[in-house]
């Protein structure tokens, strides 16, 4: 649905940005397994593929804003 492809473009931005600035992606936040260059997605995730692709290469500015809406869509004031 579109609640699992939007949550997959913002972990793609997230895996990005952590990319973009090297800084290391504590072990309990780990993208490993939602990675679908490693292969690792099963046939339902794999449609989110191009999803995560996308978000992966928004601009930081870009997946800032997208996540800020999604989170005031949500009701989620203590987010933003």
């Amino acid at each position: 649905g579109g609640d699992t492809m939007r949550a997959a473009r913002l972990f793609g931005a997230a895996a990005g940005l952590f990319e973009h600035v090297g800084v290391p992606i504590p072990r309990h936040d780990r993208f490993d397994s939602h990675d679908p260059r490693k292969g690792s997605w099963d046939p339902e995730e794999m449609a989110c593929a191009p999803a995560w692709a996308e978000g992966r290469a928004l601009c930081l500015e870009r997946g800032l804003a997208e996540a800020l809406a999604w989170a005031d869509a949500a009701g989620r004031h203590d987010i933003a």
